[in-house]
Parts: structure tokens; sequence; C-alpha cells
């Protein structure tokens, strides 16, 4: 199913938690990481290895790979060599792939420091995190189901689609029925092993599990368990954030009693030649998403349109994993098309 054709609505959660001083507190690790990206922006590499430090002195194991990978090359780049290994080790001790490596790691390296990545490579890379039963299950899961909705595609069978659509929907809600069950709260490291399966997949198994959710109550079992690890403070928040982007919310989803959705968070942008772009938004549109975002810690738009910016940049090698926090992004074809799509309604 293409995710492109569904409708926006965003979400927001009643997270009462977010103040708690005795939680390990992803939302601090969150916001120094949030100010280490904006300095990596503004080509500040010492005061960003100064903020990874203090990010990852609060939080002693559920890392993501992306604020890894960026603490890995800001340190390098300002010869903090004692922290560029450790960060790296942690990096790749999460079963990082040859080709990975090879793509996002040791090209930008030369000489000496080229070799010594190399070396760090063979020494500390792991095949056993990527292994978790979860991730093994879940990836299977999304092969099946992308399998059988690529083959409906190509024969074109009409009606019949659909009906087949909500066969496979029930047989995945059935059997990520089965592994939520035993499964703990999801952490930052299940969601982050290499081979795991990743943030869009997650997004498309969620998706179909989600479709039954107008006519069956107990359809949101995935996001509960998603939350859980919120509440403990296990999970970064984008991570939950982010799976209620592309979906239309029919009803209000209540994750327990309390805690439901209803409201923005975000909003999509528009992707052209590798390049992302926001939509128009007016001031007042702005200023309610920052509330909202706010309720979790989370950075406000200038923030994210700042890291679109870099990532739109010719200062952008790709060395770095600034992932700007929007919603679907809508692929077009022509700067024409860009144009019309960005100024059609602005969000208001």
């Amino acid at each position: 199913m293409n995710l492109i054709n569904i409708s926006r609505t965003l979400a927001v959660f009643l997270f009462t938690q977010v103040t708690s001083a005795s939680a390990q507190s992803w939302l601090k690790f969150y916001r120094l990481t949030n100010q280490a990206e904006l300095a990596i922006c503004a080509d500040k590499l010492n005061a960003a290895n100064e903020l990874y430090h203090k990010a990852f002195a609060l939080n002693n194991k559920s890392w993501t790979n992306e604020s890894l990978l960026n603490s890995f090359h800001v340190a390098m780049a300002v010869r903090d060599s004692d922290f560029a290994k450790r960060q790296f080790k942690a990096y790749v001790s999460r079963g990082m792939p040859k080709k990975f490596f090879e793509r996002r790691i040791v090209k930008f390296y030369h000489g000496f420091d080229s070799l010594r990545v190399e070396q760090w490579y063979s020494k500390f890379n792991d095949t056993s995190l990527f292994n978790l039963d979860f991730n093994k299950k879940a990836k299977k899961l999304y092969d099946d189901d992308q399998g059988v909705r690529s083959f409906l595609g190509t024969i074109g069978i009409g009606r019949r689609e659909t009906d087949i659509d909500e066969v496979v929907d029930r047989r995945n809600q059935a059997i990520l029925d089965q592994m939520l069950d035993a499964l703990p709260p999801l952490d930052s490291v299940s969601l982050n092993v290499f081979n795991r399966l990743g943030g869009k997949n997650y997004l498309i198994v969620a998706y179909h599990y989600l479709q039954l959710l107008p006519r069956e109550t107990d359809s949101v079992k995935f996001l509960r368990k998603l939350y859980e690890g919120l509440a403990n403070y296990k999970t970064d928040p984008k991570y939950f954030a982010f799976l209620f982007e592309p979906w239309t919310v029919h009803r209000t989803i209540y994750l327990n009693d309390s805690i439901y959705v209803s409201e923005p968070l975000t909003f999509e942008a528009y992707g052209l030649n590798n390049k992302i772009f926001p939509p128009c938004m007016e001031d007042s549109y702005i200023r309610r998403l920052d509330s909202t975002r706010a309720r979790f810690g989370l950075c406000c738009v200038r923030d994210i349109l700042t890291k679109l910016q870099f990532t739109n940049s010719e200062k952008n090698d790709h060395r770095y994993g600034i992932i700007p926090e929007v919603g679907f992004v809508l692929d077009v074809e022509t700067e024409e098309d860009l144009a019309r799509y960005v100024n059609q309604e602005c969000l208001r």
C-alpha cells in the first residue's frame, strides 16, 4: 500500500511524566543532542563535541544511531581521539554492515585516520545484537507483507486487492499480537540495531496493523508498547512521535485512560533531488506546533527548519546523520510541482 496517498492528520500525546526528576531523562538527552546538531549546522564543532560529551554522560545505554554517528565524526574532526573511539565502538557493536561502514565512515578519512577506523571496525564490529528475536520476526513480517502487496500491485486485480489487503492486515495484527505479548518496552537499542526493522518499515507495518482501528478497539498494542518505553525513559520521543505522522486518525486513540492522540506534532514536507522542503506555514500554526511539541521536550519548528536548510546546503557532505523531524515526505518530480505543492495551502 502506498503511504503517499494517506491523509495528513498528526498527533499530540498528553505525557504527564516528562518532568519526573527521578527518571532517567531521554528528554535531557534529546535536548542536548538537538543543540549539538544545530552546532554542527553552524560549523561549531568544538561546541558540538562538548554537548555530545554532556549528552552521553546522561545516558549509559540506550543511544540512537544518528547521535553515535554524529558524535564520532565530530570527535574525529576536533581530534578528541578517546571519545571518537568510544563512540565508534558503541556504534559498530550493533552489527554495522561493511557496506554501511564504507559508505558512511571510512570514505571521509585518509591516511592514518583511515587506517585507524579500519582497525576499530575489525576489532569492534559485532553481529549479535541484530539477531534480537523481535527484530528477526518483525523483519520477516515486513518482508512478507511487502511481498504480498508488491505482487498485488503488479497484477492489478482491482477490488480483490482491497479484500486481500484486509486479510494481510488481520494476519499481521495476529502475528504482532503474539510478538508483543512477551516483549518488554521497546527501547532505543532495539530500534537502532543494524539490520533491524527500520523506521520507515516500522511505519508501514504499524500502519497496516492500525488499518482495523475504526472497527477493532484493541489495535494499538504496538503503540502502547512503544509508549511504555517513552514513559520509562528508554525510548527517544522521536520514535514514538514519528509513528503517527502519515496516518488519518479516525477517532481519538487512547493508549491508556489519560494518554491519547488527537492533535498535530509536525508537518509533512516535500522532496526533490534528495532535498527536503517545508510547506507554507502561518505564524499561528508554528506557534501552536511549538506549544504542542514542547509538551514532549521536542525541538521547536525553527530548529527543524535550520536542519532542513543544512541538509539542503552544499556544506552537507552526508557525513552527519542530521535528520529533520518532519512527517511524511512526498516526493515531487519538477521545480514547478514543488512550488505548487509548497504554496498551495498554507498550514494554519
